[in-house]
């Protein structure tokens, strides 16, 4: 109960305008290549030692792709999933030529004990996607890991 009252104190401060600074940078991860047709994207996120993705506050991950007619999900731009489950493994449909994958991550988690601090996480990751016939490989990845506090 105490980290539900954190996190949602935490939700309440955001929501009132703190001082409170998100960093907008993006992570430009290095360019995959996949053949066209029907592929497969892995997310896949590593907490530190002893954290955990906690239920009490659902997080998000967002998929957006730069361009549909590359890259498409269900044939929609982009993708959000409510208290994600690492790894995702996500369909996408891809058609020659380039893109960026943008991922967002929000991510809520806490340290395992009765007293662990509970934590959150934003990232924007961005990878640059191409696709070429004959490439061979069907699978994008994405992994990031979370700093340690």
């Amino acid at each position: 109960m105490l980290r539900l009252f954190m996190v949602f104190c935490l939700g309440l401060a955001l929501a009132a305008g703190s001082t409170a600074q998100v960093n907008d940078a993006a992570l430009r991860l290095p360019e995959q290549t996949v053949a066209p047709g029907e592929a497969s994207l892995t997310l896949t996120v590593e907490l530190p030692p002893e954290y955990h993705l906690t239920a009490e506050a659902p997080g998000q991950v967002t998929v957006t792709s730069g361009d549909k007619r590359i890259m498409a999900f269900d044939r929609q731009a982009a993708l959000t999933l409510i208290r994600p489950q690492f790894p995702l493994n996500i369909p996408v449909k891809v058609n020659p030529g380039q893109t960026l994958l943008q991922v967002e991550l929000l991510l809520y988690y806490c340290k395992s004990g009765p007293e662990g601090l509970c934590l959150f996480k934003e990232a924007r990751l961005v990878l640059p996607v191409k696709v070429i016939k004959g490439a061979g490989k069907n699978k994008l990845s994405v992994n990031y890991k979370v700093k340690t506090p």
